[in-house]
């Protein structure tokens, strides 16, 4: 709702995203000057695509027919949590994403049904899944279920024909969606 909110009213907005980089890159990209950092965020989401946050949000907005401008922010932030992150260090607003408004001409945006729940007394659903189950059941939109869509085809691929929760939940055992 809030995605749609600030497009249907042409309101200015921005994201700001992160990025996973090794040591290396990352002091690369908080040191870099006259433009060289958008060379090192454009490299890292063209490379990891839907794997990368920035690229999910900028792909994400555009799917509801909004031009979004994306630069490397001025301020980024690095911090490294080896216990969670391995040898990744997490640049913070690395990206900023700025969008006002849709294209002229799009289509309406239509809000989908909930998925069938095809969870039958059977399937039992875990503690940790209930969560997960819940964030199912909340009604979409069309670009966002198209955006979805194309991220599991990259990042999920036993997802792409999931079409109920149970689909999904099956689909997501044992990996990270």
């Amino acid at each position: 709702g809030v995605l749609i909110h600030l497009l249907g009213k042409s309101i200015p907005s921005v994201i700001s995203a992160e990025l996973a980089l090794s040591r290396d890159k990352m002091e690369e990209l908080v040191s870099a000057k006259d433009g060289h950092a958008w060379s090192i965020v454009s490299a890292s989401m063209n490379e990891e695509q839907w794997g990368n946050e920035a690229y999910q949000c900028s792909e994400t907005v555009k799917s509801y027919g909004a031009t979004v401008n994306l630069q490397a922010s001025p301020f980024p932030y690095a911090y490294h949590d080896r216990e969670t992150d391995g040898d990744a260090w997490l640049v913070k607003n690395a990206v900023v994403e700025f969008f006002s408004g849709r294209a002229a001409g799009p289509s309406n945006i239509e809000m989908l049904a909930t998925p069938e729940n095809g969870i039958d007394d059977e399937h039992v659903i875990e503690a940790e899944d209930q969560e997960f189950v819940s964030s199912l059941r909340v009604p979409v939109s069309q670009p966002f279920a198209q955006a979805m869509r194309a991220w599991a085809q990259q990042e999920a691929k036993g997802c792409v024909h999931a079409e109920t929760v149970k689909d999904w939940v099956a689909c997501c055992k044992g990996m990270s969606c």
